[in-house]
């Protein structure tokens, strides 16, 4: 059991460590999950046979006496690490989630958050891990009062048909029939909402009643190890045994995050611990003995629980400590230190609580206790949850204060900037705020391009979504809580007063077109346009399909529907201007290379010729990505410069088809432009997280709400150049 234990911690702090490396490491949850199950049942198999009954408030104090100590010593180190070293503005999440953490719901916070497609790339709290403890608390709540109904309902069967030998296999009947149905809501779940059907309680309840029913047959069978066995018998246990382990670190390394999951692809993982439990725990092949009894295996079991709580903590926040991402070398450490305080956390926490320190109390004394905990800890969180809020607040009246200070600079630098006069653009009065610091006239700014942020990072307010003025108004706001089946956002903001607007904008795709509309905002606000957003998530701009390997075919239709749709409005409104944006790296059935290109061309030169040729048509060349290199989660812990605020564009540039497309069929159809903004995010191909001052990024690929302000004098200038137009320069509200 202890080699079992071992094995499913190794696999996930090596998964979260090296994730590259060893990419089906996840499923060290699955393992303790079955291993909780069988314990659980077993237990409770054992007093309910010798005494007929479950005392449970006994039962649920154990649970308290063996758990909570050793999470409420993390849960409290990581909270104080955390107002030592992560700025104010961050703490809500963590604080949150350290309550959800502590009574046992975190989960549902995760479920909730990863449903939601704008939060699903912010970066991780310290108590992330505490998920799979809520499930496993949650279980241990519901399945002992579940197991006392089905035992006396199966015992009532048995005195009923006269054979009270079948009261087990009554029982196993029941339990079977849960994990089946506990197994299709799994599948059912990961179909129609796959990013929350990993946290669901009752989609992982069929692995915990896995481990019960091995509990329940070997009872039935009244399993005894015996010594004397056919040696037939012995080589098939051994190639079992055998094979069931190799089966393990098999799916170790080739599952990934690519393998739909829990659902059926957990069965395989879920029947190789199975087949573990039920054939130890002797074992007759000498190498695979001489390797689950190796003393330190044994050790790393034994510590198994402590471990899994530190070893996340230590990772998400190291990175504020050392203010630098983790290398190998920091991650080593983390993995030793890990092994350290788990060790530390057993002799002194986890075994004095569970052997000594609670065991004279009664029952409701330790539930009691556990239970002021919680409040404690949610009156704690809390109250730093107000200094959070207060200075998240402080900050958002810098930044207004900072924008406002600078928009009359931008203003002026913008109305002396015709295009027939560049001592104007040169001399001119200019923002040094973001985008515009990257601006040929910001010369004269007083700090460098990429000086350290001054803003908070990733906060919701720097959301590129919502936050819109009165003018703007939704027609169609379908925000579904799973990104699989998709969701619509139509969002129409007239700015021309409810006179003739001076043109019509539409602007198309998905959230790499909508967060672009901070930066349309202020220049429609100027020039009285009536601006139209037409957004499908993750659907690309024009109609090219899907990938059916990386998207569910009901989104992929979901995308396909919605082409035509707003092709029909274009030709109906006949708008003046048009702009096209998607992610870059949407994925399309289309090959790399050449292929691809050659599909974006046909199908954007039809849908060109399908609008009027009155129309201008602008394809808005996809930002560069911030990934891991220079997106929030970097500027977090750093924000500058000299601490690794920069990455080369090479690292950052998905290739964008659809832009390329434009630039070759431009010089064919009058109307249509390639416009590409990469000057105002990288110099000398050098990007960084934070210009002007701001935080670029929102998350991994989306621009911040305020960058995206910012960049509006910007693309007001390069849009007049594209279009040989004038327009008036940006007006904020």
């Amino acid at each position: 059991m202890q080699a079992l234990r071992a094995l499913a911690v190794l696999f996930v702090v090596i998964n979260h460590l090296w994730a590259d490396g060893f990419t089906g490491g996840y499923i060290g949850v699955d393992i303790f999950f079955v291993i909780s199950g069988y314990l659980i049942t077993s237990h409770l198999l054992k007093e309910i046979s010798s005494t007929s009954k479950v005392m449970l408030p006994r039962f649920y104090a154990r649970r308290a006496r063996r758990l909570l100590p050793a999470a409420l010593l993390v849960t409290v180190t990581t909270l104080v690490l955390t107002v030592i070293y992560v700025p104010a503005q961050n703490w809500g999440k963590i604080l949150f989630e350290g309550f959800a953490a502590t009574a046992y719901f975190q989960n549902w916070a995760l479920y909730s958050s990863a449903t939601d497609y704008f939060a699903q790339a912010n970066q991780s709290s310290p108590f992330q891990h505490y998920w799979s403890l809520s499930v496993e608390e949650q279980f241990y709540l519901l399945w002992p009062v579940l197991f006392l109904v089905f035992w006396h309902l199966s015992r009532k069967t048995a005195l009923f048909f006269g054979a009270p030998r079948a009261l087990p296999t009554i029982l196993l009947g029941i339990t079977l029939l849960l994990i089946l149905a506990s197994l299709i809501f799994s599948t059912q779940e990961l179909q129609t909402n796959p990013a929350g059907a990993y946290f669901n309680t009752f989609g992982r309840a069929w692995e915990f009643l896995s481990g019960g029913v091995v509990a329940l047959g070997i009872q039935l069978g009244s399993h005894k190890a015996q010594i004397n066995r056919p040696l037939a018998f012995q080589a098939a246990l051994s190639i079992l045994q055998v094979g069931s382990w190799v089966a393990l670190f098999t799916f170790g390394f080739f599952y990934s995050e690519n393998t739909s999951f829990p659902g059926v692809m957990a069965l395989p993982p879920v029947l190789a611990t199975l087949l573990i439990l039920a054939t130890g725990p002797i074992t007759y092949a000498p190498a695979l003995r001489t390797a689950i009894s190796f003393k330190p295996v044994q050790f790393i079991g034994d510590i198994s629980y402590s471990l899994y709580l530190w070893h996340w903590s230590l990772m998400i926040l190291l990175p504020y400590i050392l203010q630098n991402q983790l290398d190998f070398w920091s991650k080593l450490g983390i993995l030793g230190g890990s092994i350290l305080l788990a060790w530390l956390s057993k002799v002194a926490v986890e075994d004095p609580s569970r052997r000594h320190l609670f065991t004279a109390f009664k029952p409701h004394v330790t539930l009691a206790t556990a239970l002021a905990s919680v409040i404690i800890m949610a009156g704690a969180t809390s109250l730093l949850n107000i200094h959070s809020a207060q200075t998240q607040q402080n900050l958002a009246a810098e930044s207004k204060k900072l924008f406002t200070s600078t928009e009359e600079a931008a203003a002026q630098s913008a109305e002396q900037d015709p295009a027939d006069d560049e001592s104007a653009e040169k001399t001119a009065p200019v923002s040094c705020y973001g985008a515009n610091r990257l601006m040929e006239i910001s010369s004269g700014c007083p700090k460098p391009a990429f000086a350290p942020a001054v803003l908070s990072v990733a906060t919701a307010d720097e959301a590129p979504w919502g936050g819109y003025p009165a003018h703007c108004q939704y027609l169609v706001n379908e925000n579904l809580p799973n990104i699989a089946v998709g969701f619509k956002r139509i969002l129409e903001c007239d700015f021309s007063v409810h006179q003739q607007p001076s043109q019509e904008v539409w602007l198309i795709g998905n959230s790499h077109a909508e967060h672009w509309m901070h930066a349309l905002i202020p220049i429609a606000n100027a020039n009285n346009w009536k601006l139209t957003l037409d957004m499908q998530s993750s659907c690309p701009a024009i109609n090219t399909p899907l990938s059916t390997r990386h998207f569910t075919e009901p989104f992929v239709q979901e995308c396909l529907t919605w082409y035509p749709q707003t092709l029909a409005k274009l030709q109906q409104v006949q708008p003046d201007l048009v702009f096209y944006s998607s992610n870059a790296s949407s994925l399309i059935d289309a090959p790399q290379g050449l292929p691809m290109l050659t599909e974006n061309t046909k199908k954007l030169e039809a849908q060109v010729k399908a609008i009027s040729e009155d129309t201008e048509i602008v394809v808005l060349r996809d930002t560069p990505h911030a990934g891991n290199f220079i997106g929030p989660a970097c500027i977090q812990v750093s924000g500058s410069i000299e601490s690794g605020g920069t990455a080369p564009l090479d690292k950052l540039e998905w290739r964008d088809y659809l832009a390329d497309a434009a630039s070759d069929l431009s010089t064919k159809h009058h109307n249509l432009h390639s416009l590409n903004m990469l000057p105002y995010f990288c110099v000398d191909d050098t990007c960084s997280g934070v210009t002007g001052e701001v935080p670029v990024y929102y998350d991994s690929n989306h621009i911040s709400r305020s960058y995206a302000k910012s960049l509006a004098p910007a693309l007001r200038y390069e849009l007049g150049k594209a279009l040989d137009q004038d327009f008036a320069p940006p007006v904020y509200e």
